[in-house]
């Protein structure tokens, strides 16, 4: 599916951590306007912190900074 940033600035992460406040695994951030593929992961350590994304390279990111613009064939 196709995922568009929608924050000004959002962390992108080497794991769904279990609290915001976990920052050893932000390896970068992308920007308002950031449109990238992903699908959403289903395990994650916290329900509570709402949906992640993890994009083709093994990235992740929280789904309230993200807005789902399109699904893909490819993506089922």
């Amino acid at each position: 599916m196709k995922l568009l940033v929608i924050v000004n600035k959002l962390n992108k992460r080497s794991k769904v951590p279990a609290s915001f406040a976990e920052k050893d695994n932000v390896i970068g951030v992308v920007m308002k306007g950031f449109v990238f593929e992903g699908k959403e992961v289903t395990n994650v350590p916290n329900p509570a912190m709402g949906k992640w994304f993890v994009d083709r390279s093994g990235a992740f990111y929280w789904g309230g900074g993200l807005l789902v613009t399109t699904n893909t064939s490819a993506e089922k």
